[in-house]
């Protein structure tokens, strides 16, 4: 598994990803997920050569995914990418992880997700 990454999701964040799928398939990854305790994700963890108590390294970056973003602002792509001044092919690519974000959009999206009303009153206002 050399070629495997480790990957923090939050609860919140797992949750939201599951409900964009088939409504069946979200119920029973959620009965497994309710199921699974801390233990079997450390145990698990270091069944895959993972170090579960290793710190975050310094330089790991916090990524607010795109969707996720877009999902909390109820926004289209085509809003979020007028919003943000990008190409909504950019928005996309973002959202598809075709290509990374650069800094200053991320912490954009970083403060559109924990701060919505006053990031999206400071956008409007400037525009």
């Amino acid at each position: 598994m050399a070629d495997a990454t480790l990957t923090r999701v939050s609860s919140r964040e797992l949750k939201a990803r599951l409900a964009q799928r088939d409504p069946r398939a979200v119920a029973a990854a959620l009965a497994c997920y309710e199921a699974t305790t801390e233990a079997d994700i450390r145990r698990q963890m270091r069944a895959e050569g993972y170090d579960p108590d290793a710190a975050i390294p310094a330089d790991a970056q916090h990524v607010v995914p795109v969707r996720l973003v877009r999902a909390k602002l109820r926004m289209t792509q085509a809003e979020l990418a007028a919003l943000l001044h990008v190409p909504i092919g950019t928005l996309r690519n973002w959202e598809q992880n075709r290509f990374g974000i650069d800094p200053a959009a991320r912490a954009l999206l970083l403060v559109l997700y924990h701060e919505p009303e006053a990031a999206l009153r400071a956008l409007r206002h400037a525009a």
